[in-house]
């Protein structure tokens, strides 16, 4: 298809695909296919998606004969294979401790800080970790007294593409009374998008946001009425993250997703980046069961998913898992 260049930078500014140009032509059609699926059904957790973690979180508390239990403040700095394939975890605070499996449920850049040894174990994985395109996002939430945007513009749901740095924008569709206040996703950037706003003070961020939502909204204009103040978030600078989401570049897909997603030995990865669902819960569920599925061979199971918490449980005799959340 031969598109002039005013045709390429319309789908891109209208797609807000702008700074991705460049990535798979593989991750782009699966980013446009994916939310396309399933007649484009789009599902939230009531409450807040916190409220998953929490339900694994009691279920684990109420095993009975101590089956599971949680450790805090127990991050992870080296995860030893042992010859006799079993593996050690050695924190922070100087607790070891043996494993039959390991599972890391990291993003792949908090893995990088991880040392794994044999180090010649790892050659392929750690360059599978060091090469993979993860990119940065940002969010600016505003909150208002007023949902202006239903009362006032009628607009309950859906989002709004500017060419503005905000560049792209959602609103809230709930139950609830639509005249009371709100947050409103006033700017949801990516990429490059995202990193123009992280040289900016958080004061600066939610100000120069609320500009360009005026600047928008030209009818409500009188939004500052009701302004109540905001919160920024910057996933590349998240020291639990460091970063947002997985985005290949051209030829990842063939060259390291087999190397993200394969074991050493006993240790296994999973996390959206691991998955064909890159950026979406759902990828990092189904990469949960793919390991989950492996390791109900295995004898015994540890998981760091980045090293604030330790998570261990026995769903079985012969069955044990740990996770280190927050490295």
């Amino acid at each position: 298809m031969n598109l002039s260049r005013a045709a390429i930078d319309y789908i891109a500014i209208s797609g807000n695909s702008e700074t991705n140009l460049w990535t798979s032509i593989v991750e782009r059609v699966r980013s446009i296919d994916l939310p396309a699926s399933d007649d484009g059904k789009m599902y939230r957790i009531v409450e807040g998606s916190d409220q998953l973690v929490r339900s694994m979180v009691n279920d684990c508390q109420i095993m009975q004969s101590n089956r599971c239990s949680i450790l805090y403040s127990t991050p992870i700095n080296q995860v030893e294979l042992l010859p006799s394939n079993q593996t050690r975890l050695r924190t922070n605070n100087g607790m070891s401790q043996i494993f039959d499996a390991v599972v890391v449920a990291t993003s792949p850049t908090v893995s990088q800080f991880f040392d794994f040894e044999p180090r010649r174990d790892f050659i392929e994985k750690y360059l599978a970790l060091r090469q993979i395109h993860y990119t940065c996002s940002s969010k600016i939430l505003l909150f208002f007294n007023t949902s202006w945007w239903f009362t006032q513009e009628n607009i309950q749901g859906g989002s709004s593409i500017t060419d503005l740095p905000v560049r792209s924008i959602y609103y809230p569709k709930t139950t609830i009374n639509q005249t009371d206040g709100g947050t409103l996703l006033a700017s949801y950037t990516s990429s490059q998008d995202s990193i123009i706003w992280q040289s900016l003070s958080e004061s600066d961020a939610i100000e120069l946001a609320l500009q360009q939502l005026i600047k928008i909204h030209r009818n409500s204009s009188n939004m500052r009425n009701y302004f109540q103040g905001g919160k920024v978030k910057h996933w590349c600078q998240d020291p639990y993250v460091r970063g947002a989401y997985a985005f290949l570049a051209p030829f990842q897909e063939t060259e390291l997703v087999e190397k993200l997603e394969a074991p050493i030995s006993n240790i296994h990865f999973i996390g959206e980046y691991t998955s064909f669902v890159h950026g979406w819960v759902e990828g990092a569920l189904s990469s949960a069961i793919r390991a989950a599925e492996a390791i109900t061979t295995e004898p015994g199971t540890v998981v760091p998913t980045n090293g604030i918490q330790t998570i261990s449980i026995n769903f079985y005799e012969f069955l044990s898992i740990a996770v280190m959340l927050i490295r």
